[in-house]
């Protein structure tokens, strides 16, 4: 199995650090499931601890259900990060094949996913400046007014909440 190139190599390792994905999901997605295979391929050689003839669990049967698991994504899994790092580094944790694919199993059962745009970091106070969900009535200038200072001050640069006076 071939190893992988420098470049998706770098883009596991950057997505691992950062959290973000660092290619297109369907680039990424591919990147991992070639690495996931090399690591559970040279772990299994090493160690073939999890073909369990009692619960009929093999190897093969269990790798196609991680790999079916990460095709079933549309988006990346909530859990990439993690997935990244240890796809990266298994030997830092893991010194068996059953523990590694139980663990990478685990990361894959989740439902929660990425969101497809990622919001920036907002400023610190931002949080405080923005308008609550639902302030205002329907066709109270109050709000949009309230919005538009606010991003203003966020394009200027001022992190300070404002207190903006409604008369009311």
């Amino acid at each position: 199995m071939p190893a992988l190139s420098a470049e998706q190599q770098a883009a596991l390792q950057e997505t691992a650090t950062t959290g973000q994905p660092a290619l297109q999901w369907p680039a990424l997605k591919h990147v991992v499931v070639l690495r996931l295979r090399e690591v559970v391929g040279e772990y299994y050689e090493r160690c073939t601890d999890c073909d369990n003839p009692a619960r009929q669990t093999e190897f093969g049967e269990w790798r196609d259900r991680l790999l079916a698991l990460l095709a079933s994504f549309q988006r990346p899994p909530f859990t990439l990060q993690r997935l990244c790092e240890l796809l990266l580094n298994p030997q830092r944790v893991y010194t068996s094949t059953r523990k590694l694919m139980s663990a990478l199993e685990k990361l894959l059962m989740v439902t929660k996913t990425i969101p497809a745009t990622p919001q920036p970091s907002a400023p610190r106070g931002a949080a405080a400046e923005a308008p609550s969900a639902g302030s205002g009535a329907a066709g109270d200038e109050s709000g949009a007014s309230t919005s538009m200072l606010s991003h203003r001050n966020e394009a200027e640069g001022e992190t300070t909440p404002m207190e903006v006076d409604h008369g009311q």
